[in-house]
């Protein structure tokens, strides 16, 4: 079932209006999801109640026309991710550890979960995911010791250096607006406009796309290049190896491209950067070398080093936030 819009939604006191505010208008600017704000509160109509309960929690899964829909965010939710992740819930989004494909990615422990805290683990029988693949970086994604019972990692990513990329709060991940749209949005142009790099069309503006973090354009998509503040930026792997050191304060995208038909190895991957669990969006490294860019790649914080990573297409981008002091270095050369 889906919500007629637009959405009206109140604010209860002891809630920061103003972060409600701003988490449900980047959802609005990113997706064709209206929300109206309610200076009262909202009485026989659907709608979302924002009030202070006991966490972060979304009560009812149906939607009910005659009467608002309980959006907790307690102690330690007024953070941006985490109100548009019950928000995303309300609007029908399912965690990503529920999905039925979840075992090819994580390993989730019962023993360790917290009693009557299971369903936030168990397979969604009803989930539906577009063809998305599965994101650690989506902000509906748990951190691997979310509701433990005993202090031990209640679920573990397959690919175990993902581990810190998982749980992301500073907002929905792109993947999670495109999922939005694409259960929203797909009748709101008169026409469909293709997008390359797993962009999606702009519900706003129907003849532009919106594209994933390492490319902006409209109508088209480009890198981000700044050669100012990030000196070289574009760079082709051989059968010779080479290094990309990057140092100093800076925001910066890094290419990596070969020929076509072949991959690019990353070796010695060493990085001294701001350190923190999870890995957040805005702070440290960003390695995304996977074919699908609309995924959140691998992100890395703190001090690493010998990491090793295989491109499975022809090409990698690598965003770099550091501070003075901090540090990142690989190795790449085209393989097979």
């Amino acid at each position: 079932m889906l919500w007629i819009f637009p959405i009206p939604y109140y604010v209860d006191t002891g809630i920061d209006a103003t972060l409600v505010n701003t988490a449900l208008t980047q959802i609005s600017r990113e997706t064709c999801v209206p929300f109206t704000k309610s200076a009262v509160p909202i009485v026989g109509k659907a709608g979302f109640r924002y009030f202070k309960g006991n966490g972060c929690y979304f009560n009812i899964e149906i939607i009910n026309d005659s009467s608002p829909q309980d959006i907790s965010i307690g102690a330690g939710c007024g953070i941006n991710g985490f109100i548009q992740h019950e928000t995303a819930h309300a609007l029908g989004v399912k965690h990503e550890q529920t999905r039925l494909d979840k075992n090819n990615y994580i390993v989730v422990n019962m023993s360790n979960v917290k009693a009557g805290m299971e369903g936030n683990f168990n397979k969604a029988i009803d989930e539906k995911t577009f063809d998305l693949p599965y994101n650690y970086g989506s902000a509906m994604q748990y951190h691997r010791t979310s509701f433990p019972k005993n202090g031990l990692p209640t679920m573990l990513p397959v690919n175990g250096l993902y581990g810190r990329t998982m749980r992301q709060k500073l907002s929905l991940s792109f993947n999670d607006f495109k999922y939005l749209n694409l259960r929203y949005c797909s009748t709101v142009c008169p026409t469909t406009k293709e997008c390359f790099m797993g962009g999606y069309q702009d519900p706003h503006k129907c003849g532009y796309c919106k594209y994933p973090n390492g490319y902006i354009g409209t109508a088209c998509f480009t890198k981000v290049l700044n050669a100012t503040l990030c000196g070289t930026q574009q760079f082709t792997a051989t059968t010779t190896n080479q290094t990309l050191t990057i140092t100093g304060e800076k925001d910066c995208y890094y290419y990596i491209n070969t020929d076509k038909g072949y991959k690019i190895q990353l070796s010695g991957i060493t990085t001294n950067l701001e350190n923190n669990d999870p890995c957040k969006m805005s702070m440290g490294s960003e390695i995304k070398y996977k074919e699908n860019k609309t995924l959140v790649g691998l992100k890395l914080c703190g001090v690493n080093s010998n990491i090793s990573v295989k491109s499975e297409i022809q090409d990698v981008i690598i965003r770099y936030i550091g501070k003075a002091g901090h540090s990142f270095k690989v190795s790449y050369v085209r393989v097979q």
